[in-house]
């Protein structure tokens, strides 16, 4: 399993000031939310494995660059934008690629399975099997979801979601979880 991805790894360090001491944990849910898309749908063309990882890489980068729980539109803004300054990633229009970026990120947390592509649904399925591992696995062998965790260990990833979610609550109590869809 690659560990390394060029395209991820020069994404990472422009945000790397912003994630500071969470550097780390975030780089390796970037990748387990890579893997466990490509998991979910293994007949990937290479396009759609770059625009995977620009939407993994960006895809919760709104919480440390706004300091927010309410970051899709930050987080997907960030990354159009990004593709819009690398047009050498993929040969789909710019338009396209942006669209389909912005539909992974923005539903990343939709409670309801998404009817867009399969690509955004297998990301939905990778980000909700990181968070609540192996209660939702969509399917997904347990030995297989476990090496993906082993290759990317946690590192209290989600123990700081968790933490930034109960301060969300205490200052917003009537939207705790804005990034929550139906």
């Amino acid at each position: 399993m690659q560990e390394n991805l060029p395209l991820v790894e020069r994404i990472l360090t422009m945000l790397g000031g912003s994630l500071q001491e969470d550097f780390q944990r975030y780089r390796n849910h970037v990748y387990r939310v890579i893997r466990l898309t490509e998991a979910f749908l293994p007949a990937l063309e290479e396009e759609e494995r770059a625009l995977i990882q620009v939407a993994a890489a960006w895809h919760q980068a709104g919480i440390w660059q706004h300091k927010t729980l309410d970051y899709l539109e930050p987080s997907a803004d960030h990354a159009s934008a990004w593709l819009a300054q690398h047009l050498e990633v993929g040969t789909s229009s710019l338009a396209y690629k942006q669209r389909l970026v912005r539909q992974m990120i923005l539903n990343q947390y939709r409670l309801r399975p998404c009817r867009q592509t399969k690509l955004v649904e297998a990301f939905r399925k990778a980000v909700w099997s990181d968070l609540l591992g192996d209660i939702f696995r969509f399917g997904l062998p347990r030995a297989q979801f476990r090496s993906i965790r082993q290759a990317f260990p946690i590192r209290g990833y989600q123990r700081r979601g968790w933490a930034l979610a109960i301060e969300r609550c205490r200052h917003f109590p009537f939207s705790p979880l804005p990034m929550l869809r139906w």
